[in-house]
């Protein structure tokens, strides 16, 4: 298991700039730069991951792994000369990544395949089905 005490601490804007540098570049080998610049970033996922309900360990740990996925694809897609941090632009990907676990794994898991769009819509239902209970 991941110890959250000990995740090296994560880039200031100059470092960022530098490593990301570094990985578009070729200055670093590229494997180098792109594992520092995922480890750095490792409290980023956990950041994500607590605004989701994950109670059990084994969804913890699954939404870490689908988190993990989510920083790879936006470290593979990131150019710094954008004008914004990384981490913005990282949170949608590992947000994404996290709620796309979960429903793969959630109640809604059945023969067919939901658009994302439809698992956001069915929980607002729920949701407002719940309330309207708790009022009458």
């Amino acid at each position: 298991m991941l110890d959250i005490n000990n995740l090296p601490e994560p880039f200031t804007a100059e470092e960022e700039k530098v490593w990301f540098g570094h990985l578009h570049s070729g200055q670093y080998p590229y494997e180098q730069a792109f594992t520092e610049i995922l480890v750095r970033n490792y409290r980023l996922i956990i950041c994500v991951m607590k605004r989701k309900r994950l109670t059990t360990a084994q969804q913890r740990e699954d939404g870490f792994t689908a988190g993990v996925i989510g920083l790879t694809t936006a470290i593979k897609k990131f150019t710094h000369l954008r004008g914004i941090t990384f981490s913005t632009y990282a949170t949608g990907w590992i947000d994404s990544e996290i709620r796309r676990a979960i429903q793969k794994d959630g109640c809604y898991r059945g023969l067919y395949r939901l658009p994302e769009h439809r698992y956001t819509q069915i929980n607002k239902a729920n949701r407002l089905a719940a309330q309207l209970g708790k009022e009458s």
